[in-house]
């Protein structure tokens, strides 16, 4: 099993110039390990987004000509890591994944559309229209994203996402009124998501300011990051059970931040 860990989501393995992950690195290194396997050359898959705090983030748009890439340079299969609890927010994933493996020249953009209507029924339009705020707004002009670093967050602030969020909430009203409830319990799923990211986005623009001030100034601003940071773990543990966030593996990293500041 080749395991790319340090991988960008952002972008394929065969990433362009500007990737800033070392997945060309991965990528010449996977070939390499095909010349020399003369048996079964697996992808352990990081692909469900493990160990990125459960934030909302789509890669639907990459998964395709990554998998692409990865059939036509001799990967027999993979193994995937993933955890149920984030399934709401990532479960997509493993759906496209899982038809990538029998077809990796789908359409993506179609394949999303259909996947949305399943998922959310009369809400599908807006949920899509959501979708490609975030992409346009949030995902395409951000940096590369991988695992344990959550500065990317900072970016997710209220006015940025604000387009995207109307959509949401347009969303939210179409689902409620349709009598099928497991419309909106998937709206309400990536609402959870969304509020998530935007609470992190806060905390994340704390720690950045915190550690860029001097003198009095960064003991109120490490004061106030340590309250924020108890009150994201309060609110993870209070949402464990929407089938959004790994509220334990949240606890643990936000703690670990915590117990850094000291006090």
């Amino acid at each position: 099993c080749y395991a790319p860990f340090q991988r960008c989501f952002k972008h394929t393995l065969d990433a362009p110039a500007e990737c800033t992950r070392p997945n060309a690195v991965y990528a010449e290194l996977m070939d390499r390990w095909r010349e020399r396997c003369p048996g079964g050359l697996y992808l352990f898959c990081y692909l469900m987004l493990i160990d990125m705090c459960s934030a909302p983030y789509d890669i639907t748009s990459m998964l395709q000509p990554n998998f692409r890439w990865l059939c036509r340079h001799g990967c027999d299969g993979y193994v995937m890591e993933f955890t149920p609890e984030e399934w709401g927010l990532y479960g997509i994933n493993a759906h496209m994944i899982g038809d990538l493996s029998w077809d990796s020249d789908l359409d993506p953009e179609a394949w999303v559309e259909s996947y949305y209507h399943d998922l959310y029924g009369p809400a599908a339009p807006e949920m899509l229209l959501f979708r490609a705020e975030m992409l346009r707004r949030f995902v395409d002009p951000g940096p590369c994203v991988h695992h344990y670093d959550l500065s990317y967050m900072a970016r997710a602030t209220h006015e940025l996402l604000l387009p995207a969020l109307e959509h949401l909430g347009r969303a939210r009203a179409l689902a409620a009124a349709d009598e099928d409830k497991r419309y909106w319990q998937a709206v309400e799923r990536t609402q959870v998501g969304v509020d998530w990211l935007l609470r992190m986005g806060q905390w994340q623009r704390l720690l950045r300011d915190m550690k860029q001030a001097e003198g009095p100034k960064r003991q109120v601003l490490t004061d106030r990051a340590r309250r924020a940071g108890e009150e994201l773990i309060t609110w993870a543990r209070e949402h464990a059970d929407t089938g959004s966030i790994l509220a334990p593996r949240i606890a643990h990293v936000v703690g670990a931040v915590l117990a850094g500041l000291g006090g």
